[in-house]
């Protein structure tokens, strides 16, 4: 769960505050550090603005996603990033870390935005930006969805995967 970064979203939310006090962070998911993090909420002072809501499937997932202006992941390690490639797959506008296979994912400045790991100030600019530009954040979404839909089907995954193999195939001769 540390990976995850979610002390670093929580600074950023806090830093934002003070120019958005509308803001609401939405946290999805669960585990074990969950009661640190809802200690850390309350010792921001950002408890009216943070909701957690646990772990979503199905339907309500969808709905969150819906429900949402941007998606922020601040892992600091992610092998693929699956929250990330829903979020875009809904149209959502996406705010990431740089990490792992995340950063393979969203191309920075074209379907989303990329900050380094561990830095809430980076993330709070970066949210602040697709928030208070409505073009920008329709942008991202567009451009994600259009992505997904393209580069993420079975049949693409198919297509890649077996010119990896035709790959090691013809060097192994």
């Amino acid at each position: 769960y540390s990976h995850k970064g979610l002390e670093y979203l929580l600074e950023a939310c806090k830093a934002l505050l003070d120019d958005m006090p509308q803001l609401t962070l939405t946290v999805v998911g669960d585990g074990d550090g969950r009661r640190r993090f809802e200690g850390l909420v309350e010792s921001l002072g950002i408890g009216k603005a943070v909701q957690f809501f646990g772990r979503l499937d199905g339907d309500e997932l969808v709905q969150a996603y819906q429900n949402a202006s941007v998606l922020a992941l601040p892992s600091s390690s992610e092998a693929f990033g699956m929250v990330v490639a829903e979020a875009m797959a809904t149209g959502l506008p996406v705010v990431v870390t740089n990490a792992g296979g995340v950063a393979e994912l969203v191309e920075d400045g074209v379907d989303g935005l990329l900050v380094p790991v561990h830095d809430p100030i980076a993330m709070a600019r970066a949210l602040k930006q697709v928030l208070t530009d409505p073009e920008l954040a329709w942008s991202f979404g567009d451009a994600g969805r259009r992505k997904v839909c393209r580069e993420l089907t079975w049949s693409r995954q198919v297509e890649l995967i077996s010119h990896v193999f035709d790959e090691v195939h013809s060097n192994s001769y």
